[in-house]
């Protein structure tokens, strides 16, 4: 009897010890906190990756969907359309190197230095909290643009937005952002059909600024350099193009569900089109 209870409880003792395998449901537990680095959150993903069985494109959709919300590397992501597992650690590689210089900075300033929060988040809710004043409505702040410096149009970009093809937009790695829901006493007499949303109008959008411009650098949209020649009939837009009709902003919120022109609006703030 003895050794039959040794026996048993060697073997539950082995049993219990032994180490079990990881499923896709222990990476799906990984997920970057709100103050997480990306270098830390990158670090305890990979310790569990490399013990899951599962195709590099799960592993890839596991690893974007647990990035903090807001931050400028998961909009990156979303821009770039980053598709292998390989692109998306280089490209993290790069922000990563970026953060630490960031930090090696922050340590270099005087104690009595103001800095802003970490984290974007942050960030929107100070402007959340400023826009209130006597119960008016407040211009929030612009987001920084990408680019110092803009190339001179020789066209409205509300104008250039309705007249560029999807297929230019896409091949320059750009995609159109999710429209979000309004917040709170924003100027609904300001609309942006780039976002489809309040508080700002097409022409001064940032992002479309930037987004031009990076259509300009890779060759594209050429014909709307100020001191280049228009087309003839560059007011109608071609076919397969995205075309912004003059529709009221209502008319665009009762459609922000709908896919335009086959290119789904797939970022919620595309503030940086290129990687740091």
């Amino acid at each position: 009897d003895s050794w039959e209870e040794l026996c048993r409880m060697f073997t539950a003792h082995f049993t219990t010890s032994r180490r079990h395998p990881k499923t896709v449901a222990s990476l799906k537990a990984i997920v970057q906190g709100p103050e997480e680095s990306l270098r830390n959150y990158i670090e305890r993903f990979n310790k569990v990756f490399v013990e899951v069985e599962a195709t590099d494109k799960m592993k890839l959709y596991i690893l974007e969907e647990g990035l903090c919300e807001g931050t400028k590397f998961q909009e990156a992501v979303g821009i770039l359309e980053v598709e292998t597992l390989d692109a998306f650690f280089e490209l993290a590689q790069r922000y990563i190197k970026y953060e630490d210089k960031q930090k090696a900075t922050e340590v270099r300033r005087p104690k009595n230095f103001e800095v802003g929060g970490p984290s974007s988040q942050r960030e929107e809710r100070r402007v959340d909290e400023k826009k209130r004043e006597g119960g008016k409505v407040r211009e929030a702040k612009p987001p920084k643009s990408q680019f110092t410096y803009h190339t001179p149009l020789n066209a409205p970009r509300d104008r250039i937005l309705s007249e560029i093809s999807n297929a230019e937009f896409k091949s320059a790695g750009i995609r159109f952002p999710k429209q979000l829901p309004a917040k709170p006493n924003v100027d609904k007499k300001k609309f942006c059909r780039f976002h489809k949303s309040y508080g700002h109008v097409t022409d001064d959008c940032v992002h479309l600024k930037d987004a031009i411009e990076i259509l300009i650098q890779k060759g594209y949209a050429r014909q709307y350099v100020d001191g280049q020649p228009r087309a003839a009939n560059n007011n109608a837009p071609r076919q397969n193009q995205l075309a912004v009709d003059p529709a009221s902003p209502e008319q665009h919120v009762e459609d922000e569900n709908r896919v335009i022109g086959g290119v789904a609006l797939a970022i919620s703030r595309p503030e940086d089109f290129l990687p740091l």
